[in-house]
């Protein structure tokens, strides 16, 4: 039984004639007559008594109008009273997040939020992964975005975005004219690297360990506190270093940064979002969460 079956049904009873009814409705004739047809097969009954001249009700078209009538009203007023709460989204929501989320991915879905939300203030805390995750853990936030599964049992993690972390050189290292590089040559290179705790170090270490390498291998001379530093520092020529691609996309476009594969290494990850089991979310945070839920490219 679908809604618009029941309207459909309601304007044939109130208007009595179905070549009415369709032009109010804005359907043909035909599509009127098979939506009441339809209708019939499902309660099993007739509704209409038909004559050349008129239509009318039954006995029992008469008994279910009133349900009907009931039923549409009660559609309605759930749908005014939904966007009426939507309408008067107010109060405050922190997000906890990684620096990829935060710098990147977050800024315009949050600016869209904003736009439609204009009551509801964002706070956005951005540290590494893990930090993060601790201000959930803390209650310190409503949610959060990083790019690290958390293990509490006390957070609830769903996977939201995709992420590839790619290796890039300065554009006049001696690796950017090359398609690829090996491993082993990337190695002996001075390594610029993010600090313990960032979702981007701890996946470039699940990827070496793939293929039986770790950190410690790795010719380190710098570990940096955001990915803004790591950049900046390639950029000088300190090293080379792994990063997000969507961190490095517009230095990439810009000529400010090389990318070269690395044979035999593909390192890719995702970003969670993620609550507090024991905290419950206010209705602005939870329409920021489903916003964001929906944003996600799996989605798309």
């Amino acid at each position: 039984m679908e809604l618009r079956h029941l309207r459909t049904f309601c304007k044939v009873a109130e208007l009595g004639n179905f070549t009415k009814a369709a032009q109010v409705l804005h359907y043909t004739e035909a599509a009127v007559s098979q939506q009441i047809q339809a209708l019939e097969k499902d309660l099993g009954v007739a509704l209409f008594e038909r004559t050349t001249r008129s239509v009318t009700l039954t006995l029992a078209g008469q008994r279910f109008y009133g349900f009907a009538r009931k039923i549409l009203e009660l559609h309605q007023q759930a749908l005014d009273s939904v966007r009426q709460v939507q309408a008067e989204l107010t109060g405050e929501v922190r997000l906890a997040v990684s620096t990829i989320p935060g710098e990147h991915l977050l800024p315009p879905l949050l600016s869209d939020f904003r736009q439609r939300h204009p009551k509801v203030h964002l706070i956005t805390i951005v540290s590494d992964s893990e930090g993060a995750l601790s201000e959930l853990i803390k209650n310190r936030a409503d949610m959060g975005v990083v790019g690290l599964k958390p293990h509490s049992p006390k957070l609830k993690a769903q996977v939201w975005w995709k992420d590839e972390l790619v290796s890039v050189v300065p554009p006049k290292h001696r690796f950017a004219l090359r398609p690829s590089v090996d491993i082993d040559e990337l190695i002996k290179e001075p390594f610029v690297l993010r600090e313990q705790g960032s979702g981007t170090r701890r996946a470039l270490e699940r990827a070496l360990e793939k293929i039986g390498l770790s950190v410690s291998d790795l010719k380190i001379v710098l570990e940096l506190g955001s990915t803004e530093a790591v950049k900046s520092a390639v950029m000088s020529g300190a090293g080379v270093t792994v990063l997000s691609r969507w961190a490095v996309e517009k230095d990439l476009k810009g000529r400010l940064l090389k990318f070269v594969p690395i044979k035999g290494l593909t390192i890719e990850r995702h970003f969670y979002l993620v609550t507090n089991n024991r905290r419950a979310l206010s209705p602005a945070a939870q329409a920021l969460f489903d916003f964001l839920q929906q944003s996600s490219p799996s989605r798309q």
